[in-house]
Formats: C-alpha cells, sequence, structure tokens
C-alpha cells in the first residue's frame, strides 16, 4: 500500500516536472522567436524619459507637471526643462525694466512635440522680437496632454509668478477633453524598467494587458456620466445660452450627414465637455481681469480634413470662437493661412492631424508677430 501511494506520488512529481519543463520549453522557444523577429517594443518607450520629465502635481487641476532642472530625449525631440519647470531657457523671475513678457499655455503642439529645440512657435517668435531689437520674452509653459483647464492652472501654478503682459493660448481642437494618458504612463514607464521586462515574452504580454486596459478606461472615462461625475466641481454653466444651442445643432446634423466619425467632433456636442470648457477659459478670464495681463487665444486648425469632415470642423471652429467671444477673448483662427500654405504641407507625421510641422510653427509666430505688434 505505500508502495503504491509512493509510486503516486511520484507519477504526480514526474507529471509537474514534464509540465514546468514543457512550459519552460516553450517559454524559452517564444523568447528567441520574438527577439529573432525583432520585438522589442519597450525600446522606443525605454529610450524616453517622460517618468524622468513628468511628475503628478500636488494641483488636481494640473494633474502633472514638469520636473524642473530636467534633460533628455523625449516626445520626439530634445527636451529641456528649466529651474522654474517649463521647456526652453532659464528666465529671471524679477522681469527686467523695459521688457515686454509674453507667456504661451497650451499642450504638445506648443511644447514642440517631434520638432528640435527652437522650432516651437513661442521660441520663433522670441527669435523675431530679439532678431529687431525689440525686449520681449516668450515663455513656454506648454506640455503634451494638457486641456484648457490643466493649461490654465500651470499659468496660476508657475506663469503668473513673471508677471506677464500678454498670456498666448494655443487652442487645440482636443483640448475641450482631457484625453492624455500621461498621468498613467508614468507609472507604466516606471514598471517598465523592472529587470523583469528585459524579458520579450514579458513585454509582449504586458502589451497586450497595457492595450486592454487603455481601451477600457478611455472608454470609461470618454463617458459623458463618469466624466462629468470626475469634473463635478469644475463645471460651468451653459444654459440659457440660444447661440451655442443653433451651433451645437448644426454640428449635430453635419455629424449625422457624415459617412465616418470624425476625431473631436462629437465632444462640442456633449454638454459636459462643453461645461468643463467653459470654466476653463472663465477661469482664464478671471486671473486676467484680477493680474491685468491681456490674453489672446491662437485656434489652430485640424491638419486631416476632408470635402466631408470640412464642415464638422468649421462647425466646431465655430463653437471655439463662440466662447471666446462671450469672454471677450481675441483669437487668430489660423484656418485660412493654414489652408493657403496647405494642409498637407503642414502635416509633422503621418495621420497626425494635430501637430503642425516646423513650417507650421513659423506661420503661427508670424501670424502672432503680427498681430501683437499691431495691437
Amino acid at each position: 500500500m505505500a508502495r503504491k501511494r509512493f509510486a503516486a506520488k511520484s507519477d504526480v512529481v514526474s507529471a509537474l516536472l514534464l509540465v514546468s519543463a514543457s512550459i519552460l520549453f516553450t517559454s524559452g522557444v517564444l523568447e528567441l522567436g520574438l527577439r529573432f523577429a525583432g520585438y522589442d517594443p519597450f525600446r522606443p518607450v525605454q529610450d524616453e524619459m517622460r517618468d524622468i520629465f513628468l511628475r503628478l502635481s500636488s494641483n488636481p487641476d494640473r494633474i502633472y507637471e514638469a520636473v524642473p532642472n530636467t534633460h533628455g530625449r523625449g516626445w520626439g525631440t530634445d527636451v529641456v526643462i528649466n529651474r522654474h519647470g517649463f521647456r526652453g531657457h532659464d528666465y529671471e523671475l524679477q522681469k527686467p525694466a523695459g521688457t515686454f513678457r509674453i507667456m504661451d499655455i497650451g499642450d504638445s503642439i506648443a511644447f514642440g512635440n517631434n520638432l528640435q529645440s527652437g522650432e516651437e512657435f513661442p521660441s520663433v517668435l522670441e527669435t523675431m522680437y530679439v532678431t529687431s531689437g525689440q525686449r520681449v520674452e516668450v515663455m513656454n509653459l506648454a506640455l503634451g496632454g494638457y486641456d484648457t483647464l490643466q493649461e490654465v492652472a500651470a499659468l496660476e501654478d508657475t506663469g503668473l509668478a513673471f508677471k506677464p503682459d500678454l498670456v498666448i493660448l494655443a487652442y487645440c481642437i482636443n483640448d475641450i477633453t482631457v484625453a492624455s494618458e500621461n498621468a498613467n504612463y508614468i507609472a507604466r514607464l516606471k514598471t517598465y524598467r523592472s529587470p523583469l521586462y528585459r524579458s520579450r515574452l514579458a513585454q509582449f504580454i504586458r502589451v497586450q494587458l497595457d492595450k486592454i486596459e487603455m481601451v477600457r478606461s478611455m472608454k470609461k472615462f470618454k463617458n459623458e456620466r463618469t466624466f462629468g461625475q470626475t469634473y463635478k466641481d469644475r463645471l460651468a454653466n451653459i444654459d440659457n445660452d440660444p447661440l451655442l444651442d443653433q451651433l451645437r445643432m448644426k454640428l449635430r446634423q453635419d455629424i449625422a450627414s457624415a459617412h465616418h466619425d470624425y476625431p473631436f467632433t462629437k465632444d462640442y456636442t456633449d454638454d459636459i465637455h462643453l461645461r468643463r470648457l467653459r470654466y476653463g477659459l472663465q477661469k482664464l478670464h478671471a486671473l486676467q481681469t484680477r493680474e491685468g495681463f491681456r490674453t489672446i487665444a491662437l485656434v489652430i486648425p485640424y491638419l486631416l480634413e476632408n470635402d466631408e469632415s470640412g464642415p464638422l470642423y468649421q462647425d466646431v471652429y465655430a463653437i471655439i470662437g463662440h466662447e471666446l467671444d462671450r469672454l471677450s477673448i481675441p483669437a487668430i483662427n489660423l484656418y485660412p493661412v493654414f489652408s493657403q500654405a496647405g494642409f498637407p504641407s503642414l502635416i509633422n507625421r503621418k495621420d497626425d492631424g494635430l501637430h503642425p510641422n516646423a513650417r507650421g510653427h513659423v506661420i503661427m509666430a508670424d501670424e502672432l508677430y503680427k498681430t501683437i505688434s499691431t495691437h
């Protein structure tokens, strides 16, 4: 009887060893196969330093911020974050006598993703003034993934201390919603640097799990009810606004007539997203009134429009214009000048309709220079 029990245990142990050996062998084959195929999904992620450049912010409206005195590679460009926590060279906190200060707030466009340092329009604009002999400083508080309220929070946290004379709100059409995963991305990057993820098989499994989680979390977050609950204390009233209702109705009709779902257009029909946008703009206007600076908005068009989507984006620009007009914030709509230059010639990367290339940034700086000089 004892011999039978011993034999049974031996069989179980043998089976477990066989299964373990099979798993190890299969894992080894898969690991070698992935390496042989050149599979290395973490390489572009690990080559960047976003977890070094970014940290969570103590300001809940800002969510995350740049880390002062950091430099390296990130967002397709060489990045230098100065001692005050924004991109570019250092500026003295005390404004030099006779100097006009311009503060740019925006997202990845103004920050200069995938552009060489100095090609982003705030740098180009400052160079224009320096070349012309004018004492003008242009500071760039933009950061990728920010929406309007985050941008205003950055101005309040950091920018106001520099006593700006003019604030440029670089408005991208996706600023109506918090679309960035940067806060989660910071945490994931730190995990990716674990020795475990030297294994291509571990990378493969993690990438698949992250894709599922990202789709799930973004779908949940973009749900109007979830979005409204998350930002319930950061929503303005949009009732009793007949013109806004009219503009939204036209956009809904044009969306219904379209054959495709074009990026960001539906967000401009949602109460919750419009209420958050209005809240951010009203907060900017309140800061302007309190601090005495002037504001100008730079409305940056979507670059991948076509004959069908064009009317939808014109509806969107009309809604943005209305929100700015009601607060008497003057705006430069870049659509006419970008259209004249040719949208395809301004695209930075294929299938990216948001980020203009270096030529587009020169156009933006030139339009700002002319407008600011005139007024």
